[in-house]
């Protein structure tokens, strides 16, 4: 914003004053919402581009691939009709490790189905960016570098 005041010699003073920075979301609400949409991604209910902005380029890969190897991802997927309840969250337990890095997990229950999913979220250039999603029935994987949003 910026505002203009005239001095007392007739000169103008021009003030200008920073905007607030617009608050940031909740990440403990984010890693609730990605659990669920990975949900309903694999059981396609919902279409992968929604949740890839939300990635990391290393965790984009890894989920595509995962996408992949059980079929929710492509033409073929989107044809196939996946009879399935809806996600819900039955539980978050998260932390703050160090600034800007939340980790939680999320316990969901879709139809007779309950799992649990690990995501950590760190905080890049203003936003949050889902680094790592895992589930227990996952390979391991080499855990992704802060520095690769």
């Amino acid at each position: 914003m910026t505002s203009v005041a005239l001095q007392a010699n007739g000169q103008r003073r021009i003030q200008v004053r920073p905007r607030p920075a617009p608050a940031t979301p909740d990440p403990v609400r984010l890693c609730e919402a990605i659990s669920v949409a990975l949900f309903e991604v694999e059981s396609g209910r919902r279409p992968y581009r929604q949740i890839q902005p939300l990635l990391s380029y290393a965790l984009e890969e890894r989920v595509r691939r995962r996408l992949h190897r059980r079929g929710s991802l492509g033409a073929a997927a989107s044809l196939v009709a996946r009879p399935s309840a809806p996600a819900e969250v039955l539980s978050v337990r998260a932390d703050e490790p160090a600034p800007g890095v939340v980790e939680a997990v999320v316990v969901i229950r879709s139809g007779d189905r309950v799992e649990a999913v690990a995501v950590r979220c760190e905080q890049h250039r203003g936003r949050w960016v889902v680094m790592d999603l895992s589930r227990p029935d996952d390979p391991p994987t080499r855990r992704a570098s802060a520095a690769t949003p």
